[in-house]
């Protein structure tokens, strides 16, 4: 299976109500332009390096399961 050629960019963790939200965005260029795709869970944690790393195991998740058609 081919790889698609996207990066997990996680952005600042959101605080709610004293713990962390799971956020992030996946980008990618085609065509010359950068495409975005921004994610936001249910996920809280206590930490926010916690709420971080997940955000990056979610956003590898979405690649592989969601591949190209990510960015259609």
């Amino acid at each position: 299976m081919a790889l698609l050629c996207a990066s997990v960019r996680t952005s600042a963790a959101t605080k709610d109500n004293g713990q962390w939200r799971l956020a992030g965005r996946i980008t990618r260029e085609v065509d010359g332009e950068t495409k975005e795709h921004k994610y936001v869970r249910a996920d809280v944690f206590s930490s926010r390096d916690d709420a971080v790393n997940f955000a990056f195991q979610k956003g590898e998740l979405i690649i592989r399961q969601m591949g190209k058609s990510l960015f259609s």
